[in-house]
Order: structure tokens, then C-alpha cells, then sequence
């Protein structure tokens, strides 16, 4: 055999092994991608109910201070607010308030002061896979 034929026959396979590295390669940056794309998404997703969690925490805070309100200036020690109670995105949320008081027989202009203490817990989801907790507080002065 020529030198020249015996030099293609051994560069034969070459491109063949090249083919198939650069589809692994290529698999594998389409499976990493995909990956990176779920998570992102998942990111997402968690991100807006955070968000919605502290709106239903906010819309109980108010509540309990509606309650504290219109119920004579007194307050439960517990209360909860199944899912359903708040409307369209909160309604998964469910929403336990809780209130204390607390009363100072002068707020320094001789008048007996109540203070209420008011805290709004919204949660949702499953501990560990797609759980959302957010807690807000605040005080009330009557």
C-alpha cells in the first residue's frame, strides 16, 4: 500500500469519535439547561407566593384591628381564618391572628390607655416542598 492510503485508513474512525463527543457534550449542556430553566421557574413561583403570603398577613393584620375595633375594644386570644375565607390569589392562605392587650392606667395626660398587640400569621403549602409562612405585627392604641 501507498503511504497514502495507509494515512486515510488510520484517520478513518477519527471523525466518528469526534460525532460522538460533541453529542455528549451537547447532551449534556441541553440536561443542564433544562435543569437551570426548573429551577429558575421553581424560584419564580416561590418568590410570588412569598409575596402573597405577606399580602394575606397584612389583610388579617387589618382584620384583627377591624375586630379589636368593632367588638368593643376587646380581643380574642386566637383566631383563624380558613383557606377560602380571603378572595381570589389569597384564598389558598390560611390566616391565624392572634391579639393581646395590654392596659397602662395613664398615657401621661391622666387617661387610661389599652394597648393591642396584633400579630397575623398567612401560610400555605406543604413543609418542605412548597411551604410559604409570613408573619406580620403591630400594635394598636386605644
Amino acid at each position: 500500500m501507498s503511504p497514502e492510503r495507509r494515512s486515510r485508513r488510520a484517520q478513518t474512525g477519527f471523525a466518528l469519535v469526534a460525532a460522538i463527543f460533541l453529542l455528549v457534550v451537547l447532551s449534556m449542556l441541553a440536561a443542564f439547561a433544562t435543569y437551570f430553566v426548573s429551577v429558575q421557574s421553581n424560584t419564580v413561583v416561590l418568590d410570588l407566593r412569598a409575596a402573597q403570603a405577606l399580602a394575606a398577613a397584612n389583610t388579617g393584620l387589618e382584620i384583627a384591628a377591624w375586630q379589636v375595633l368593632r367588638n368593643g375594644n376587646t380581643c380574642a386570644n386566637t383566631t383563624t381564618l380558613p383557606a377560602g375565607t380571603l378572595a381570589d390569589t389569597l384564598a389558598p392562605f390560611n390566616v391565624t391572628l392572634s391579639c393581646s392587650s395590654e392596659t397602662h392606667p395613664d398615657d401621661g395626660t391622666g387617661v387610661p390607655m389599652t394597648l393591642y398587640s396584633l400579630t397575623a400569621t398567612a401560610s400555605t403549602g406543604t413543609v418542605g416542598r412548597d411551604y410559604v409562612e409570613r408573619q406580620v405585627s403591630g400594635l394598636l392604641k386605644n
